[in-house]
C-alpha cells in the first residue's frame, strides 16, 4: 500500500509528464501544421502524389513466380529490399533457395544481392533483408556456406552486399576474422552502410 508521501511522490511525477505531453502536443508539427492539439481537425492535408508499384519483378517487368516478403525501403524511397523464393527475379537463378533482392524504383532494375562478390548465388537460403537509408548497402541472415571463402561454422550468420563494389562481408566475425560459433541476431545498418 502507498502512503501518503509516496502518493504526493507519484502525483509530482505524474503531473511532470502530464506537463511535458502538452509541450509536445503544442510543438509538434507537420507541414507547417500542429498536429496535436486539437487544431488537424480543420486543417487540409496537403497529400503528396502517389503511385504504388511492384517491387518484386524482374528488370524486364515480368511478376515474381512466387512469394516476397521482409522488405525495407531506402530513405528516398528509391531502392526496395526484400527476401523471396521466386527464382524469376534476376537471370540464372538456379539455387532453389529463398534470396535478398533490391529493386531500383526508378531504373526499375532488380538484382540479387545474396551472392558471392564474384557473383556466385548463395548455397543456402538468405532472408530479412535491411538497406541502408542511402540504398547502397543491405544486410541480412544467411545459411548459405559460400558468400564469402572459409565460411565453416555451419551456422546462421549476418552478411553486408555493397551494391556499389559488389562486395558482400561476413559482420559476425571477431575483430581478428574469427567466425562465430552460434547464430547470430537482431541485425541492423547504419544511414550510410558502414
Amino acid at each position: 500500500t502507498l502512503n501518503d508521501v509516496d502518493r504526493a511522490s507519484i502525483n509530482l511525477e505524474f503531473q511532470a509528464l502530464k506537463d511535458e505531453f502538452t509541450r509536445i502536443a503544442n510543438v509538434t508539427e507537420y507541414n507547417g501544421m500542429n498536429v496535436l492539439n486539437g487544431t488537424y481537425q480543420t486543417a487540409e492535408w496537403p497529400l503528396p502524389e502517389t503511385s504504388i508499384i511492384r517491387a518484386n519483378v524482374h528488370s524486364d517487368g515480368t511478376e515474381g513466380n512466387s512469394s516476397s516478403w521482409n522488405h525495407s525501403i531506402s530513405a528516398d524511397g528509391r531502392y526496395v529490399a526484400f527476401s523471396s523464393h521466386a527464382t524469376n527475379l534476376v537471370n540464372s537463378d538456379n539455387n532453389g533457395q529463398e534470396d535478398i533482392f533490391i529493386h531500383d524504383r526508378q531504373t526499375s532494375i532488380t538484382e540479387r544481392a545474396s551472392v558471392h562478390s564474384n557473383g556466385t548465388e548463395g548455397n543456402g537460403q538468405s532472408y530479412a533483408s535491411r538497406i541502408s537509408a542511402d540504398g547502397r548497402s543491405v544486410v541480412f541472415y544467411s545459411h548459405a556456406s559460400n558468400l564469402v571463402a572459409d565460411d565453416n561454422n555451419g551456422i546462421r550468420d549476418i552478411f553486408v552486399h555493397d551494391r556499389q563494389t559488389g562486395i558482400t562481408e561476413r559482420v559476425n566475425v571477431h575483430s581478428n576474422g574469427t567466425e562465430g560459433n552460434s547464430s547470430s541476431w537482431n541485425h541492423s545498418i547504419s544511414a550510410d552502410g558502414r
